[in-house]
């Protein structure tokens, strides 16, 4: 601008001006809600060269103020949409002050929501984020850990964005990006199924070679999991041990495994191939059969089924549970079978089946045969000595003689003396020594055998008829016994002696045996004898043994009233809660008076009798102390199960609660149990949308119990790795307590849980119209540290508003103090900057509204603030202050400081500076100094506008303004303007330019005085002087005007000014001005350039002899612009005019009129002048 001044000052002025040239009609452009945008457009003039200026903008949420001096500018316009809402709007001018004029370019700025991008274009959805995904998995992680996506997907989603981030911070970008899908139901989880021909049970025959298979997986939808593969048998080999869902093909994927024919015996081999995702868990059951020695091997289960039956029939015939002939019917029918699989004993088996069946004939040749059969001599085998003992037996079953009995006793005696002992021996032992007939020898003997190591049949049924016989035998229940008795159950030989005798020691054990439980149960169902059930319920209790599935027999020792120490209190420890419908009287009656039940069982007793009031209300009563009681300790160590709430519920009530109960009740009201069927789930994790904290819950069975203060929550259940899952696990969430209506009343006791001052200030910052005690729980929230920012914040502005409605001044003044101004709402920012401002929180109210909020604020409120702010940087401008008091000025609002401020810094367009000029004038107390006078008349020349309106201010400003060169800049631009007759002259305005041209001798201002006196008919001397003698230098400098032939007749006049045709022409075209001479049809004769006599103004002068006519228009080379065709002829010549010009002249003009007379005399004249002439200037 100052530039500009001086070269004005210097008398250097543009005729034209060129136009500014701008790259858009309309700024137009897109910006996203919370972040900045910029948009560019570009800035020249019509002539391509340098264009200076600056530009402005009153929106504060625009930042646009460059300065610039190019041929082509480049303009950047930043908008700050950090408080902005989509669908917004921002309407208005930028304002460009330039050399080449001012000029507004509207603006229309809409406000979007975020959007994600990549390379295919907007991803403004989930459907079309979905595609993505599907297409490529690894994009789709991209494009999710963006911080673009949170801004697009979760722009003011603070439940999203927790999840988001939970998710991000505890699992892979892939299992992150398919749990977030899901909890948003964006998706589906993952399930999958698998497909086999056989179904889930396979099995393969192996004939010593490997068997490939494949199982066939199908998901039900796209995603990413991992499907993990394990076996429990290692002859099952798979090919993978992870399928990745994101590889599948059209949902779907094949495991490949191998049945590995080398780690499968012979026989058959079981094993499970599973497959298992975080979510479910499929199993193939596998059966391998190795089918070498197939054949050998069912021979050898049938026959070892053969003589297990063999055996069984015979035990049943010795021990006389089937008759003879049943039995020899069995063997009858088996002869064949039995003789085969017996082997070396065949001879005997044959022998004992024709005693059995008294076949005289077989009988006979049984003894033929083994007449001469040789006792075995001592060192033969085991098995030779029982074949040759057992076919004496057989003889003996036959003969029944006394003496062959004693003599086969002494014998297997002998040999057992030699170390032949077995099974077989010992029994038939015990079926011809005459020792045995005193039982405590036989079960001596046979124990002895037993606690061997055998565990033979015989030797038991043998023992089991020795106590059959008698149960006092029965001292103790060691293994032998325990067998015995159970052989004994299963063979139908119990007697109630036995059942007696077992359950009397059964009772005594020192360490619960559940084989002897076993036996007991058994003999019960059988006998159904009291001592027996006293001796379960004994073995139980001693033993503490509390497992639900032993309920039914303390519910029976119950009902047959045993007594029993403890006999109640187990009943209620193994009683399922789930089942029982009644509890009996008697039980009622015993807990009413002594009661050391543990606390599961009272919660449950006390429950019961809470559910049944309404049927027996004596016995509550009773119990009325008891329940009181044990409901405070409880509540007091925060306990909580089904059976307690209800006791919570029906006890702790608005007149029983104390302060002690009611912070014990604010950690428990809250409570919620979590079931989780999924067995990889450790346990769960609890976010509150309110609270910063995250809470975890270890599953025990998988079951936690949790606590849900407010609606708000996010649940992420944790698998053992450590995985977050959310969405995806299925699961089962109950209420445990309704007590909620209570929390107030905690809270007047004293209660300061932060769970239930949390829920509280949920409750509280939702009300339509708060309460004196939600204010105050408000206030105590703030003291808490695990608030979440937003939350704070609302509870902040609720607080707030609560003050201003009961006019609280102290605690609003301290309140404010709390605010953010950084994160404050942005619909709340004008009121709280305005309580600001009231408080001399000017720092934090200016935070607060350079965000945001000026227009809603207080204009009172907020011109204090820029009264403040202005006072404080008097000496510096600063741009968005400039802006706030060009705003408050605009409202009509702006006090005497903030118009101080303008005055010295405003910058922007002319109107607008004029007005503020205007107004700084009408207040006394502002006034407008030299410096805005100064720089309004400066931009007044700068931008070329009309000088005008401002002429009264120039001229006040010329009597004093200390900047002559401005006042020259003005005078000299004017001067020019009326010269170019652009602008008339006011009376003033030529005053000070006539004195100017009179004494500086300045062209332009010679010029005006010149063109201005040119209308008057009469000149004073000194007038006179100043116009012949600028007019001669003029006309010696070529200097000449059209006006200056205006003089003609008036005073002395140049020759070139007086006898010439001037054709005059403005342009500012850059270029030459040609004069082109046509004919009379428009046919150019000849093109001459005119000549530049001044700035923008150009002149051709002709010399026409009297009715000599030319035609011509001008044309400008470079812009090609022409004017019409003109006629350019001589106007009448000034009489008594000299020169042989004139003296030609006259002679054509008397000629043309037929005055011959003069004619002749004329000519006789130029002849005799022209002779002298030529004779005077000859050249010697």
């Amino acid at each position: 601008m100052r530039e500009k001044i001086l070269s004005l000052a210097k008398g250097n002025f543009i005729y034209e001006t060129p136009k500014l040239c701008l790259s858009i009609e309309k700024l137009v452009f897109e910006v996203t809600a919370g972040t900045h945008g910029t948009a560019s457009f570009f800035l020249e003039n019509s002539f391509g060269t340098r264009v200076k200026g600056f530009g402005t903008v009153e929106e504060m949420c625009i930042d646009f103020l460059p300065f610039f001096d190019g041929t082509k500018n480049e303009l950047t316009v930043d908008v700050d949409a950090g408080e902005l809402n989509p669908g917004e709007k921002l309407k208005g001018n930028l304002d460009l002050i330039t050399d080449c004029g001012e000029e507004k370019l509207p603006y229309e700025i809409t406000i979007v929501s975020p959007v994600l991008r990549d390379e295919e274009g907007e991803i403004r959805d989930y459907p079309t984020l979905k595609k993505r995904i599907e297409k490529n998995p690894e994009h789709g992680v991209d494009l999710f850990l963006a911080p673009e996506f949170r801004d697009a997907f979760l722009y003011r989603d603070e439940s999203g964005r927790i999840l988001y981030d939970c998710l991000l911070k505890k699992n892979t970008k892939l299992q992150s990006l398919e749990e977030f899908l899901v909890a948003m139901k964006k998706k589906k989880a993952i399930r999958f199924e698998t497909e086999h021909s056989s179904g889930r049970e396979l099995v393969y025959e192996l004939d010593g070679t490997d068997k490939a298979d494949a199982i066939s997986i199908r998901v039900n939808t796209w995603g990413h999991a991992g499907i993990h593969v394990r076996t429990t048998a290692d002859f099952i080999e798979v090919q993978t041990h992870v399928l990745w869902t994101d590889e599948f093909v059209d949902g779907r994927d094949v495991l490949e495994f191998t049945i590995c024919a080398d780690k499968v015996p012979a026989g058959r081999r079981h094993g499970d191939l599973i497959l298992q995702t975080p979510y479910e868990k499929k199993v193939i059951h596998i059966t391998a059969h190795n089918r070498i020695g197939e054949k050998e091997r069912k021979i050898q289960r049938a026959r070892k089924k053969a003589i297990a039956m063999a055996i069984r029939m015979f035990l049943s015939y010795q021990e006389k549970r089937v008759t003879r002939e049943a039995f020899g019917k069995f063997l009858k029918k088996n002869r064949e079978i039995l003789e085969k699989i017996s082997g070396t004993y065949e001879q005997a088996v044959r022998g004992y089946i024709a005693v059995i069946l008294r076949e005289k004939e077989n009988i006979l040749s049984f003894f033929q045969e083994t007449e001469n059969l040789k006792m075995p001599p001592l060192g033969e085998s085991l098995e030779e000595v029982e074949n040759y003992i057992l076919i004496q037996f057989i003889k003996i079953m036959d003969s029944e003689r006394k003496e062959d009995r004693i003599g086969l006793a002494n014998l297997i005696s002998s040999y057992a003396e030699n170390g032949y002992q077995s099974d077989l021996l010992t029994y038939l032992l015990t079926q011809v020594d005459e020792r045995y007939r005193f039982g405590h020898l036989l079960e001596k003997d046979l124990r002895a055998q037993l606690e061997s190591g055998s565990n033979s049949p015989l030797l038991y049924s043998a023992m089991m008829l020795a106590y059959r016989e008698d149960s006092t035998l029965i001292s103790s229940l060691d293994d032998v016994t325990i067998n015995a008795v159970n052989y004994g159950l299963k063979r139908d030989l119990t007697t109630k002696e036995v059942s007696l005798a077992v359950s009397f020691l059964g009772e005594r054990l020192p360490h619960f045996d559940a084989r002897v439980f076993s036996i007991l149960q058994k003999l019960y169902e059988f006998f159904v004898m009291t001592d027996t059930l006293h001796g379960i319920c004994g073995m139980l209790i001693r033993n503490e043994i509390r497992d639900a599935k032993y309920f039914s027999w303390f519910e029976k020792g119950v009902n047959k009233h045993l007594r029993l120490t403890d006999l109640y209190e187990y009943y209620m420890y193994t009683i399922d809660t789930e089942k029982v419908r009644t509890l009996p009287d008697a039980v009622l009656s015993y807990f009413q008076y002594e009661n050391h039940l543990n606390d599961r069982c009272k919660a449950f007793l006390y429950a019961y009798l809470v559910k049944h009031a309404g049927e027996r209300p004596e016995v509550l009563e009773a119990y009325g102390e008891q329940i009181h009681k044990f409901v405070e300790r409880n509540l007091a160590h925060h306990r909580i199960t089904e059976d307690l709430a209800l006791l919570y519920e029906a006890c702790v009530t608005e007149e029983t609660l104390t302060k002690e109960m009611a912070d014990d009740l604010s950690e428990v009201m809250f409570s919620h149990r979590i079931t989780c069927g999924n067995d990889r789930m450790d346990g769960v994790a609890v976010v509150h949308r309110e609270t910063k904290d995250q809470t975890y819950y270890s599953f025990e069975n998988g079951q936690a119990v949790v606590s849900l203060y407010t609606p708000n929550t996010q649940l992420f259940f944790v698998d053992e790795r450590g995985l977050y899952y959310s969405g995806t696990v299925d699961y089962r969430m109950e209420k445990m307590l309704s007590m909620e209506k209570l929390a107030p009343v905690c809270y007047e006791l004293g209660a300061k849980n932060p769970k239930l001052i949390t829920h509280l200030a949920y409750k509280a910052e939702r009300s339509a119209k708060m309460t004196d005690m939600q204010a105050l729980v408000l206030q105590d929230a703030l003291q808490m540290d695990c608030l979440r920012r937003k939350m704070r914040e609302k509870i902040l502005l609720c607080l707030y508003d609560y003050y201003h409605r009961e006019g609280m001044a102290e605690p609003l003044f301290s309140l404010i103090e709390q605010f953010n101004p950084i994160t404050l709402k942005r619909e709340r920012i004008a009121d709280v900057a305005a309580d600001c401002i009231a408080q001399g929180k000017y720092e934090k109210a200016q935070v607060m509204l350079l965000r945001y909020g000026v227009p809603e604020c207080d204009k009172n409120a907020f011109s204090t603030l820029v009264e403040a702010l202005v006072k404080e940087h008097k000496d510096e401008s600063e741009p968005m202050l400039v802006k706030w008091a060009l705003y408050l000025y605009h409202q009509g609002c702006a006090g005497k400081d903030a118009m101080k401020y303008l005055r010295r810094y405003y910058t922007g367009d002319l109107i607008t500076f004029t007005s503020l000029y205007e107004k700084c004038r009408k207040m006394p107390e502002v006034g407008a100094d030299e410096d805005i006078t100064e720089r309004l008349l400066a931009q007044v020349l700068f931008v070329g506008a009309s000088q005008e309106p401002y002429e009264p201010i120039y001229l006040e400003y010329m009597e004093s303004g200390e900047n002559r060169m401005l006042v020259k800049a003005f005078l000299s631009q004017l001067a020019y303007d009326y010269v170019v007759e652009r602008q008339e002259l006011s009376e003033p305005m030529f005053v000070k330019i006539e004195k100017e041209a009179m004494y500086e001798k300045d062209a332009v201002m010679v010029l005006a005085v010149l063109r201005h006196y040119r209308l008057e008919e009469h000149f004073a001397s000194k007038q006179k002087e100043f116009v012949e003698m600028n007019l001669e230098k003029f006309a010696s400098e070529g200097t000449v005007f059209a006006f200056m032939k205006d003089y003609i007749g008036k005073v002395n006049v140049p020759f070139e000014i007086e006898n010439t045709v001037i054709i005059q022409y403005y342009s500012g075209a850059p270029g030459e001005i040609l004069l082109c001479e046509t004919d009379r049809g428009g046919k150019v004769k000849k093109t001459m350039p005119m000549r530049q006599v001044f700035s923008g103004v150009y002149v051709y002068e002709m010399l026409l002899f009297d009715g000599e006519e030319k035609y011509c228009y001008i044309e400008e080379q470079t812009t090609g612009e022409r004017t019409e065709v003109m006629c350019a002829r001589r106007t009448e010549q000034a009489k008594g005019a000299l020169g042989f010009f004139h003296m030609l002249n006259d002679m054509i003009a008397a000629k043309n009129t037929g005055d011959m007379e003069l004619y002749g005399s004329l000519r006789r004249r130029y002849e005799k002048d022209r002779f002298a002439a030529k004779k005077l200037f000859t050249l010697q």
